[in-house]
């Protein structure tokens, strides 16, 4: 499956000037977040197969998996918060 192309986001001193570019900046910084939830989200299911698969070891096998949905949690809320400061 081909993804698809999207053209590159205008820079926030031309959307700023051009409301057009304004909106195409917004869908870029949505997608981009987007993106980084569904990562989330899949590396969530696969911590939680993990710790169903592990029982009582868990902690120890999984660690690697938790420590990356943690970062993914955290970017993403990171990307939050930057959309909404702009």
């Amino acid at each position: 499956m081909k993804h698809q192309e999207f053209p590159p986001p205008p820079s926030r001193e031309e959307a700023e000037a051009n409301p057009v570019a304004l909106l195409e900046l917004r869908e870029h910084l949505s997608r981009e977040r987007l993106v980084k939830v569904e990562e989330a989200k899949l590396v969530r299911e696969e911590l939680k197969l993990c710790y169903r698969r592990e029982g009582v070891n868990h902690v120890s096998k999984c660690k690697e998996l938790a420590l990356e949905y943690l970062k993914l949690t955290r970017e993403s809320k990171n990307a939050l918060s930057f959309q909404d400061n702009q």
